[in-house]
């Protein structure tokens, strides 16, 4: 696992509603993050191969790579060392989630999100402490 940037955490969002990406930049920016936006997941993939980042927090449903495609790429090693990963979804079901654990993620929160339990998660996540909803 990657330790924590000098000045602060660095998190990739990667999420293709523009609205909801800003809601999640700006809520993460102002808890001193530093945060960077991805559209979909192959623009997450370039970012990867070119910043390093301590967390990725990825939408489930998106156009040309979804998130889950993204975490598996992601949990091969493929892409550089291995990052800490938070799945949020719209319609999550069973499957889903089973599906995301598998390929890596700290926990799976559905849409809308409690912005409490997403930044508890954020924090645990990066701190490298289990997960108590998994």
């Amino acid at each position: 696992m990657k330790r924590f940037h000098e000045a602060s955490p660095h998190i990739l969002i990667v999420e293709d509603d523009p609205d909801i990406r800003l809601s999640l930049f700006m809520l993460l920016e102002f808890q001193g993050y530093k945060c960077q936006e991805a559209e979909h997941g192959h623009m997450a993939l370039n970012l990867l191969n070119e910043h390093d980042f301590d967390l990725i927090i990825t939408d489930y449903h998106m156009p040309l790579m979804n998130g889950l495609a993204l975490m598996k790429e992601i949990s091969t090693g493929t892409c550089g060392d291995q990052v800490p990963m938070i799945m949020i979804s719209g319609s999550l079901d069973r499957s889903v989630y089973d599906q995301a654990m598998e390929a890596g993620a700290y926990t799976v929160l559905q849409k809308p999100y409690d912005r409490e339990e997403l930044l508890l998660s954020v924090k645990q996540t990066l701190e490298g402490k289990p997960c108590p909803c998994s």
